[in-house]
C-alpha cells in the first residue's frame, strides 16, 4: 500500500514537473541555463588553450631561428 502510494506520487510530480515545462518557457530557460554555461566555458577554455599553445609555438619558432643566426 505505501509503495503504490510512493509511486503515483511520484508519477504525479513527474507530470506535473512535464507539463509545467512544456508550458512556462520561463522555466525551461531556467533548466537549460546550467547547460550552456558550461558550454560556453568550455568554448572559452578551448580558445585559451588554442591561443596559448599559438604563442608557444611562436616562441619555439624564435628561439630555434635565433639559433641557427648563432650557427
Amino acid at each position: 500500500m505505501i509503495i503504490d502510494i510512493i509511486v503515483l506520487s511520484s508519477l504525479g510530480l513527474a507530470l506535473v514537473f512535464l507539463l509545467s515545462w512544456a508550458m512556462r518557457s520561463e522555466l525551461r530557460a531556467r533548466i537549460e541555463k546550467p547547460k550552456y554555461l558550461f558550454q560556453q566555458q568550455l568554448n572559452n577554455f578551448e580558445k585559451y588553450y588554442q591561443r596559448t599553445d599559438e604563442i608557444n609555438s611562436q616562441q619555439t619558432d624564435n628561439e630555434v631561428e635565433q639559433h641557427r643566426e648563432k650557427l
